[in-house]
């Protein structure tokens, strides 16, 4: 594709079939992106979430009876909550920039695949989860 999308359906050269075909194509990617999008925002109501129940867990530890367990010590009441609200604000900003940059490239009929932001945030992620249950397991 050379041309953006909407000059190929224009395009007097192309059969009925062939103009469905390509505008089923471009939607079908459109709509595609639309839902990695709402992925993105789903993973980022999560992580705050997370950040929430984290912060409100030595609560429900001490009405248990638990009061020095690793959740009640300072670094997870502020520092881990903390750490999960920034990192959902990061995935949703940098979720919504890739959105936009997927839909001009889609718009324009250049759109190339960008794996290295998608990696980069899923391996984040993983690691800060891991670092957040070691923190719960070992304790102080």
């Amino acid at each position: 594709m050379n041309k953006p999308a909407p000059a190929l359906l224009e395009d007097p050269e192309l059969t009925d079939w062939e103009r469905g075909m390509l505008f089923q194509n471009v939607q079908r990617t459109q709509l595609s992106n639309e839902r990695n999008l709402l992925n993105w925002i789903r993973t980022s109501v999560a992580l705050i979430t997370l950040g929430f129940v984290v912060e409100r867990f030595h609560l429900l530890l001490s009405a248990a009876g638990v009061p020095n367990a690793a959740a009640s010590s300072d670094l997870v009441r502020t520092w881990v909550p903390l750490v999960l609200f920034l990192l959902g604000g990061v995935v949703i900003a940098l979720g919504t920039w890739e959105f936009f940059r997927v839909r001009k490239e889609i718009l324009g009929g250049i759109w190339t695949s960008s794996m290295l932001l998608r990696d980069a945030l899923i391996v984040t992620v993983l690691v800060f989860l891991f670092f957040v249950l070691a923190i719960f397991v070992i304790g102080n």
